[in-house]
């Protein structure tokens, strides 16, 4: 379904080429040419250099994709965040009273989902801020998120997405909800 809309799309965003080769029959060969670069130099941020007297903060990235969790906690450590993950609704509730910020995938390939989560983890930590991370583009879905007073950031989310998401202010705890 989605995945080579997103594989497009993160490819025009840095510059990238999707090619395909097929034979009927016999298949298809997908590939992606990236644009020539030298390497940067690496520069581990110190924390008070980050733009705008920016705090760290601790991050958990929930995400039933390895690939996107890796680069997702790459991105937020490398902006000098501290950055913890999980592969299950099981591992991030296990983790709920550790995180200040969490972005949650919306399809997390169980019975559970993203939205459904993120009431979990505020029912955890009432002050946790939250964010739905999708390629999903469905109203229904976007209804749902904005009943439940998510924010939603579209995939792929970029360094400086995240750090849009992290610079905005953190809620107010919410109520507990009624039992």
């Amino acid at each position: 379904g989605l995945g080579l809309a997103i594989v497009d799309r993160t490819a025009r965003l840095i510059g990238a080429q999707v090619t395909l080769r097929s034979v009927e029959g016999r298949g298809s060969v997908f590939g992606i040419r990236l644009p020539a670069s030298t390497p940067a130099p690496r520069i581990r941020p110190k924390r008070d250099s980050r733009p705008g007297g920016a705090r760290r903060h601790r991050i958990l990235v929930v995400d039933d994709d390895p690939v996107i969790l890796e680069a997702s906690r790459a991105a937020a450590t490398s902006a000098g965040h501290d950055v913890r993950s999980a592969e299950s609704p099981e591992e991030a509730l296990a983790l709920a009273a550790w995180p200040e910020a969490v972005l949650v995938d919306y399809q997390l390939g169980t019975a559970m989902d993203g939205i459904a989560l993120i009431a979990e983890l505020r029912a955890r930590n009432p002050g946790i801020k939250v964010a739905l991370v999708t390629a999903d583009t469905s109203p229904a879905m976007h209804r749902r998120a904005a009943d439940a007073t998510i924010p939603v950031l579209a995939k792929p989310l970029s360094f400086d997405r995240i750090a849009e998401f992290l610079a905005a202010p953190f809620p107010a705890p919410f109520p507990a909800p009624a039992v």
